[in-house]
Parts: structure tokens; sequence; C-alpha cells
């Protein structure tokens, strides 16, 4: 890990530099701000782009929050699986992986957090200007099996305007439970046509400590990430560019106890230009490559297995003038990967967990919106093409010591071999805006998903869920119809909203046990099947005065329930949780009293060979106090935080039970923090 260590000194140089170069070239002839138009999407409807949810970034650095999933946690149909303090992964009403994408400004991560859910989000929160939840037509222009909707992290690493002057931000804050310190700065500037953008985050973290005193071995967490940007403005547009490294070593606190070393880097290009031709508004051009890596650790300290995925991705959108009161965009993205899981404990070094699988995809999109009176319509459609082609020279990780299941095609009974999914997906919407402030919304989506790489062709023991995962080649696509209506209130001190859905999966992948153990690690066996399943849910909220100052309040429910045809739940489902939070924001105070009651979970997943634990409720009561104060051009903020104070013992049933049983969350956690902004 220190070999990729970004020290604070290269920060230093770097910012340095950037101001340096800012008093050199000042005295540049530039274009004029003004001459530089702002990109945007002519002809909106009241529904065209815009997210089901969007965090923005004051709200995201006022949670303090370690990673994407606790930002999220108290939303609406939002919650979490965790595999101590860096592995948590947002959840969707119920759905997670690969049905419930993460994006970086649009882009796949590239990391394999997908795969396995102690597999981190290569992504940081400090410094994001945005967390979105796209639904309907805005997730199909940038994925296919997301019928519950994505998340999309927005940064600034490639900046989007020219500044005026100079600013920059700095944080620093200790946990006290964990003893740890987080820290971070970012600096930008313009100087002449470009805008610089720099920026570094470190949280090293100690093991917590649980509610009942002691200390949960391997929850630390070790992560920095850097990023650097930069973009060249013309008076039609811009060019820019950024690229990043993110480092995280990471523990799993598991019975036996392991750790992840996780290393990826980016590069970006994007590129928009207004009105580039008749007919269109703006034309975005995008391309990202990532370099993933990571080894699993032994609490030996021996490497036992090797993750790796290099991907490149590229989508160019037109968005369009009017026409004939529609309004839209559409666009083409294309994609390859190849990712791969090693045992590192075989002697030759190059047995397969996942074999060496490169992933080709190319997909169409189309995106409209039209307004008739008080109807708002959205029409959303995609094309997609995958082909997933696997190594099958490779040897798997060793001879298993069990009987290969036979219904399904198993690795071993035969090579895996190329699959390839045609997927067509659309969503059609309306809103019917019956008074000035309030709306009702119904929708219809279709969706198609590609099984993962880790469904098709897996075999080998996971330490981190404790079996051994046996893919199944003949996997088809799955298919879900969602219907969801839905209610608004949207203006005014009081709003609300209210949700209704229901979808019907065929052909929904799942894991079922076999009831054979693979003699050599002692984990039970478990494969990748098929059956149809359905989702349904409920989500209501209602909040007052939310952005305005003095005091404001919400309250929250939420409910979640996923069933097999054949009977029984689905695994690791979320439980049924309501809460509310009271705000106070005067005189540069804010405060922030939440509580969230979740009800146990009982509705677990059963078959012949294994029955998933229940999950006993909890309540979880946090403060937040912050203060700022100006002082001539620099804004300082000091907070804090206190998360649990009722020191209760919670566990998600959304987490493995191997872990969730043995691993709950931190008990009462306080966090000091400071940040200064120029």
């Amino acid at each position: 890990m220190g070999k990729h260590h970004i020290c604070f000194f290269h920060i230093f140089f770097l910012s340095s530099c950037f101001f340096y170069s800012h008093l050199i070239f000042a005295q540049e002839q530039s274009i004029r701000v003004a001459d530089i138009p702002t990109l945007t999407v002519e002809g909106s409807t009241r529904l065209s782009n815009n997210s089901e949810l969007n965090i923005g970034q004051r709200e995201i650095q006022n949670k303090f929050s370690a990673n994407i999933a606790d930002s999220l946690n108290d939303q609406l149909g939002l919650s979490s699986s965790s595999f101590g303090q860096s592995s948590n992964r947002p959840i969707i009403r119920g759905m997670s992986g690969s049905r419930a994408p993460t994006l970086q400004n649009g882009m796949n991560s590239g990391d394999v957090s997908s795969v396995s859910p102690d597999h981190a989000v290569a992504s940081e929160v400090m410094f994001s200007q945005a967390i979105e939840l796209l639904r309907g037509g805005e997730s199909l222009r940038y994925s296919s099996g997301a019928n519950q909707g994505l998340i999309n992290v927005v940064d600034q690493r490639i900046p989007s305007s020219i500044l005026a002057e100079p600013s920059a931000s700095l944080i620093g804050q200790y946990n006290l439970n964990q003893q740890g310190l987080s820290t971070g700065i970012l600096a930008e500037d313009s100087i002449g046509n470009w805008t610089l953008h720099i920026d570094n985050t470190s949280r090293h973290l100690n093991d917590y400590q649980r509610p009942d005193g002691q200390i949960q071995p391997y929850s630390f967490t070790r992560q920095n990430d850097f990023g650097v940007g930069a973009s060249y403005f013309r008076a039609s547009g811009f060019t820019g560019f950024s690229f990043s490294q993110f480092q995280n070593l990471y523990g799993i606190p598991s019975q036996e106890g392991s750790q992840i070393d996780l290393f990826q880097t980016r590069f970006s290009v994007l590129d928009e230009e207004s009105n580039p031709f008749e007919g269109i508004s703006k034309l975005k051009s995008q391309f990202t490559y990532t370099n993933y890596k990571h080894q699993e650790i032994s609490n030996t300290q021996r490497p036992e297995s090797a993750f790796n995925n290099r991907s490149y991705e590229g989508r160019i959108e037109l968005f369009h003038h009017p026409y004939h009161g529609w309004n839209g965009s559409f666009g083409v993205q294309a994609g390859s990967g190849t990712i791969s899981a090693s045992d590192l404990t075989n002697p030759n070094f190059n047995a397969a967990i996942i074999p060496s699988t490169t992933s080709n995809n190319f997909a169409v999109f189309a995106l409209e919106n039209k307004s008739f009176g008080k109807i708002d319509v959205q029409q959303a459609l995609r094309y997609e093409w995958i082909k997933r082609s696997p190594d099958s020279s490779i040897p798997y990780t060793d001879n298993p010591n069990f009987d290969i299941p036979t219904g399904g095609n198993a690795p071993l009974s035969s090579l895996p071999s190329s699959n390839q999914f045609s997927l067509i997906s659309l969503s059609s919407q309306a809103a019917w805006n019956y008074s000035v402030a309030q709306a009702i919304l119904i929708r219809y989506s279709f969706t198609q998903r590609a099984p993962g790489v880790d469904e098709l062709y897996s075999f080998g023991n996971h330490d981190a869920t404790a079996t051994f995962d046996v893919g199944n080649n003949n996997l088809n696509k799955e298919n879900s119809n969602h219907f969801e209506m839905g209610w608004r209130k949207n203006k005014g001190l009081t709003q609300a909203k209210l949700n209704l859905y229901q979808d019907f999966i065929s052909n929904f992948i799942y894991t079922q046990y076999t009831g054979t153990t693979d003699q050599n690690s002692g984990f039970p066996v478990r494969q990748f099947l098929q059956a149809n399943a359905i989702i349904k849910g409920i989500e209501s909220e209602l909040t007052y005065n939310l952005n305005g100052d003095g005091f404001s309040g919400r309250i929250f429910g939420d409910y979640s329930e996923g069933t097999l045809d054949l009977g029984g739940y689905l695994p690791l489902q979320p439980a049924t949780r309501m809460g509310g939070a009271i705000y106070y924001n005067q005189f540069g105070w804010k405060s922030n009293l939440s509580f969230i009651h979740a009800f146990g979970q009982y509705k677990t997943a059963k078959s012949t060979f294994y029955n998933e634990p229940s999950t006993e409720g909890y309540n979880k009561l946090d403060f937040r106090l912050s203060k700022s104060q100006a002082i001539n051009r620099i804004l300082v903020t000091y907070y804090l935080q206190a998360n649990n104070l009722l020191n209760d013992t919670i566990r998600f049933s959304t987490t493995v039970d191997t872990l969730r049983m043995y691993a709950p969350q931190p008990g009462r956690t306080f966090i000091l923090g400071i940040k200064v902004d120029y």
C-alpha cells in the first residue's frame, strides 16, 4: 500500500504550482466569463432532467458521512449493507449490486463493488457536488438493468465554469470512537481560459467500539483519494480532463477477520459544445478509463485472492431544441472491460475464482418530454447489446471436494462459454399537476438486465460471505415490469410525497444453498439460479420549512418486500422504518436531531438447506450541531456530530448473516470537525 501513497507534500507542491501559475499568467489575454454560455437543456418540461433525489454539496458535508451509503441511508427507500465502515453500498428498495448501479459523473465507477458486498465503492463523497437518485427514463440514459433506479455521484474534478476568483476548502475531523482523523483539501482557480482543480482526502480510522464496549476487530480504514483536473473554455463550450487515484486498505470484520487492499486509477475526458449544429442545443461527449485492483488478505497477512478490472467507456449525448413541443436527448454509449478473480493460494498462481472475462457493450438511448396542459409526459427507450467472453484456458481454483450441482450447467461440468444478450428497456410516465403545488405521478417501466460475470462464471470460496459460490452458464436475462403511483406536494412550507410500487420480475437471479459443503474450505455451497419474483413497497414523507430559517422538521416511513413465486422471501431485504428529524437554522447555527426506528426483519429467506436468521429492530438517535463564522473572505464552520446516542445494538438485515450477527454497527460515536472555505 505504501508504494501508492500520495503524501501531503504532493498536495502542497501541486497547490503551490497551481497558485504560482495563476500569478504568472494573470496578465494573459482571456475571454470574458460573460462570453461563455451556460450549457443547459433548452425547453425542458417540469419532468425533464430532474432526478428522483438530489442531495447537494452542502447537505452532503453537513452529514459528515464516511461513504455514499451513509449519505443516503436516511432517504426514502434507500438503505445499505455493511462490511465494516468502508464497504457500505447503497441498496435501493431492496435491490443491490448490479441491479442498483453506482455511477461517477454519469460513467461506470469501474470498481467491483457489484460483485460482492465486501468490495468497497471506489468513490469519495467529502467534496462531492451532488448525489443523485435517477429512476425511470433518467436512469435509462445510463443503464438497462436498474429497475428501482441508480446512484450517480457528481464531482467537479472536471470544472464546468470559469471562476471569478480562486477558491479553496479545508476539512478536518476527529472520530473519538475510532480514534481516527479524516482530512480534505480542495483548491480551484481560473487562469486565462483555463480552470484548474485539485483535491485530496484522507481517512485514517481505527477499529471501532461496539455498543457492548468491545473493540470490533478488522473494522479499520486507511483511505486516500487524490484528484486533479482542468478545463479549457471557448465561446461555444469547454473541454476538460481529470486524473484520480483512489486507495483503501480496510478491514472485513467477519469472524475470521480479513482485509482488502484496493487501488484504482481513473482518467476521464469531457467535452460540451453548445449549439454545434442546427436543431441541437448541446453535444456532450465523455470518455473514462479505469484500472482497478485489490487483494484480499487473511488474518495471517497472506494474500489469498486478487481481483482486477480494467474498463473503457465512452458516450455521446445530443440534446435537441424543442420539436413540436417535445424536448430531450438521444445518444450512444459503448464500453469494454475485463474482470478477473484469481486464487493466490494456488501453487501456480493462475487459478481462477472468476475467469478473466471481457465484456463488450453498445447501447443507444432516447429520452423525450412534453407537456399537455397540466400533464407532463416522459418517454424513454434504450437498446443495449452485451457480450461476455470468458477465458476458458485458465483452470478454476482447485478440484472441488463436493458434488458439483447438475441443474445449472455449473463450471467444471462444462467449460465456461461466451454469452450474448440483447436488452430492450423502456419507461413511460405522466404527472398530472392538478394544482400549482400538487401532482399525481404514474410510471411504468420495462427493464432487462444481463447476468453479471460472477453470476455466470464464478467458482470458488468467498471468506466474507463464508460460502462457496457456483456460477450458472445457462442464466437468461432478467425481465422486470415496474408499476408505480405517486403523489407530490412540492411547494409551500409543508411538502409531502407518497410512493406505491410493485415489480413483477421474471428470471430473477438469486443464490440457493445446495445442501453440500466444500470440504477444502468448510463453506456451504450455493449456486446462482432463476425464478420469478415480486417486489412491492410504499414510501411516504412529510416536511415543514425544510430549506428555511428557524425550525423545520421531517417525518418519513418506508416498507419493501420481495418474494419468490416458488415460495418464501428474498434474502437480505431491508427492514421497515419510521423516522423523523427536527432542524434549526439561524444566525450561522445549524442543528439536527434525527431518530430512526427500524422494525425487526422476520420475513427472511428459507429453503431446504438454509434458513436466514431474523434481525432484531433498533433505534438510532443522531445529533449534529455546527456554527459558521465569516472572517473577511474566509468562512469557518465548527461542528459536532453524535451518532447512535442511545448506544443501541444496530444490525442491518441487508448484511449477510455471517457478518451481521458477529459485527454490529458502531456504538455511541462523537465526531469533532472544522471546515474552512475561501
